[in-house]
């Protein structure tokens, strides 16, 4: 399941559901694809209230790509010797669920990554508050994530 904490519901909440940011998934996958380029990450984020159990319709498309992204980041956040195919295979199991795509331990991880990535987004937001309307927070994000990528370990 994906959550979000109540602090990333507030922070959130004035532009959530507003074009074009539609659903409370839009948010949550932002802060998570800024959490997963920063390799930032949070526990807390795993014990945030549901929005949804599944990837939401606008994102099934891409939902592989952002769960490589998620591999990615966690080989780097362990070290897993990616030529080592028992490493490998112990990492997929942990992160993987042939039926759900992502496993519970995949949806933790998940869940951790958007709440580091949303730490790291209120921090870079700090001088300017709350965003207000979503095409200034979009344009504000755009170059927060294009340095995030620029300064990224994972992303070289």
């Amino acid at each position: 399941m994906f959550r979000r904490t109540d602090a990333q519901r507030e922070w959130f909440k004035r532009i959530d559901e507003k074009y074009p940011l539609n659903t409370a998934f839009d948010s949550w996958y932002l802060c998570c694809l800024i959490g997963l380029v920063t390799g930032k990450k949070n526990p807390d984020g795993a014990a945030g209230k549901e929005i949804t159990a599944t990837f939401v319709s606008e994102y099934k498309k891409v939902q592989h790509l952002i769960i490589a992204m998620l591999i990615k980041a966690e080989i780097a956040k362990f070290g897993t010797d990616t030529s080592n195919k028992e490493e490998m295979r112990i990492l997929m199991e942990r992160l993987l669920d042939p039926k759900m795509d992502l496993s519970k331990d995949g949806f933790k991880a998940a869940n951790s990554y958007a709440e580091g990535g949303f730490e790291f987004l209120r921090m870079k937001f700090a001088e300017r508050g709350q965003p207000d309307r979503a095409g200034d927070f979009l344009i504000k994000y755009g170059m927060v994530l294009s340095d995030a990528i620029e300064s990224s370990d994972i992303y070289q």
